[in-house]
């Protein structure tokens, strides 16, 4: 596989890359690419051993969602700064962080979803949402949360299960 050409299609709030690529038997072939920020997911695990997620509007979906903690990376900013941010923004709380790693959205996106733990997280401040945001704070255990992503209530499955694996909670 080797990348011949590479140009925007598309271009706003997410933007659409045409990638033209020579395939092993010579063969070219153009493949559409969502160019996406990349997010830090938080998996926060209050002081008495409570999960904290978040509900809130999916615009995509149409309706509210449950949802890890998570938000785009900024420009300057490192993904362990960024879940450090999110997590106080979305929740009010901060806690002791461990990286997990990080997995690929899809094949067609260029976005990685960076994973961090957050342990014996404590309220520190009042959140602190953007203008479009309204979140509701869910305080869970882990067997509530493992029967919310089964059912796929809680949206977040590859992150979810990725840092529940991690983490040896499964």
């Amino acid at each position: 596989w080797k990348k011949l050409e590479e140009k925007v299609v598309y271009s706003n709030f997410r933007t659409i890359l045409a990638r033209n690529f020579e395939m092993p038997d010579g063969r070219q072939e153009i493949f559409e690419v969502n160019n996406e920020p990349d997010p830090a997911y938080v998996l926060p695990f209050t002081v008495d051993k409570k999960v904290l997620l978040v509900k809130e509007f999916s615009p995509g979906l149409e309706q509210v969602t449950i949802n890890l903690v998570a938000g785009f990376i900024n420009k300057g900013e490192t993904p362990l700064e960024a879940a450090k941010r999110e997590l106080q923004e979305e929740t009010g709380y901060s806690g002791n962080f461990k990286n997990l790693g990080s997995i690929p959205l899809g094949k067609y996106s260029t976005r990685r979803l960076y994973c961090f733990a957050a342990e014996d997280c404590r309220i520190v401040d009042d959140q602190k949402l953007d203008q479009n945001e309204f979140i509701e704070i869910i305080k869970t255990s882990l067997p509530e949360l493992l029967k919310l992503l089964k059912s796929g209530e809680c949206r977040d499955h590859a992150p979810a299960y990725f840092m529940l694996h991690n983490l040896n909670l499964l």
